[in-house]
């Protein structure tokens, strides 16, 4: 696992408890280490930190044994970043203003079946629920991702 230190043991002058983990690539192109800011509460921190190398950890399994060493990418450090601050659902927001309801709803499906272990929602309700709608009919499938009366 690609992190620096075991156990958050000591905050950083601000206060709050860091990791470094997994890595990214720079401005210049060097592999770096992403450095979160978790929380002051040493609990929290934990918890947050856990869950933080659970990603990571999905993400290094995905590379598998001789590929590329993994990296954070511009979709999973977002979904990193959320879980530092502390979301309990991660949002995701449409790729851009020309992602098609079914795409955005598929693209969240497949988000949500890769890191099962976290709960995601979509920013754009309605273009995901007109999404779901139209892959339902459309694949003759319909795509379950929950109790939509407690989620949303």
């Amino acid at each position: 696992m690609a992190s620096r230190g075991g156990r958050l043991v000591q905050p950083d002058s601000q206060g709050q408890y860091v990791r470094q983990l997994g890595w990214k690539d720079s401005v210049s192109g060097s592999r770096v280490q992403h450095k979160f800011r978790l929380e002051t509460d040493q609990r929290e921190a934990e918890q947050r930190d856990n869950r933080l190398r659970q990603l990571w950890d999905q993400i290094a399994k995905e590379r598998g044994a001789g590929a590329r060493e993994a990296r954070w990418d511009d979709l999973t450090l977002e979904i990193a970043r959320q879980v530092a601050r502390g979301a309990e659902r991660i949002e995701l927001a449409p790729e851009n203003d020309d992602e098609t309801p079914v795409s955005y709803s598929c693209r969240l499906q497949q988000i949500q079946n890769r890191f099962a272990f976290l709960r995601f929602v979509p920013t754009d309700l309605e273009r995901y629920t007109i999404g779901l709608g139209a892959a339902a009919i459309d694949l003759r499938d319909i795509l379950l991702v929950g109790d939509s009366r407690e989620d949303y």
